[in-house]
């Protein structure tokens, strides 16, 4: 497996990528300590990293030896690769659910940062297009905003990659994927996506925050390759277990 660390300790990958820092620096999101990085490297160094994981769909598996998870041995997915650094696990769970759904919109900034560290440690070469998973407008009224393009601007932003929030539609209103079974995922993510114009030869990279069963990045994906994409990767900040 490719290791995300320790690559992003080296002090002038910090340097480099001069991320929100301020004069007066950062209170770290997790422990409070004074830090010039959202989140102190003692913390950043806690957060559960996802070990091993298949190499195409980053299911978190219980033996770094196994390439491929079973259900992608049975079934290869539209995507060429899913990115996730973390396990859906706290701390970081806790922060995105902060996030999502109790409004706390400064924590875009905090996870937005970790995506970005983690786009640089795992990505071996450039998208030529960004792709965030749309909400329906009924969520993204209720909720006032998508978590994925919060997220996606400011990574396309510090790659230089266009990012087109409005390529993809979803094209129903459909129950939230974390009150249900994996089977009935699948099924709540059937024919979800519409895109609107041609793709022919683009590399595009799905944004989201969590992967869960993966139907939600292999519905959008399918619909990408079906428009031409050449490849499709999905970047999450975090994959649950399955």
């Amino acid at each position: 497996m490719q290791k995300l660390w320790p690559s992003v300790f080296e002090p002038q990958r910090w340097t480099a990528l001069k991320l929100w820092r301020t004069g007066s620096g950062y209170r770290c999101e997790l422990c409070g300590d004074p830090t010039v990085t959202p989140i102190c490297l003692a913390c950043l160094a806690e957060l559960p990293l996802l070990e091993a994981q298949c190499s195409r769909c980053a299911e978190p598996l219980s033996n770094s030896a196994i390439e491929l998870c079973g259900r992608c041995l049975k079934r290869t997915p539209s995507y060429e690769r899913v990115h996730a650094p973390y396990l859906y696990a706290d701390p970081i769970r806790t922060l995105i659910v902060d996030f999502k759904y109790r409004q706390r919109l400064h924590l875009a900034q905090v996870l937005g940062w970790l995506l970005q560290l983690s786009a640089d440690a795992l990505l071996t070469d450039l998208p030529t297009l960004i792709v965030p998973v749309p909400l329906h407008s009924t969520r993204l009224r209720e909720r006032g905003f998508n978590q994925a393009l919060e997220l996606a601007r400011p990574l396309a932003r510090h790659l230089g990659v266009r990012c087109d929030y409005r390529l993809a539609l979803r094209t129903h209103h459909s129950a939230p994927q974390a009150t249900l079974s994996a089977k009935k995922r699948q099924q709540n993510v059937k024919n979800l996506f519409l895109v609107k114009h041609a793709l022919k030869g683009q590399r595009v990279l799905i944004i989201d925050d969590v992967v869960t069963t993966g139907a939600t990045v292999e519905s959008l994906s399918h619909v990408l390759k079906q428009a031409g994409a050449e490849t499709v990767r999905v970047l999450a900040l975090t994959r649950a277990a399955s």
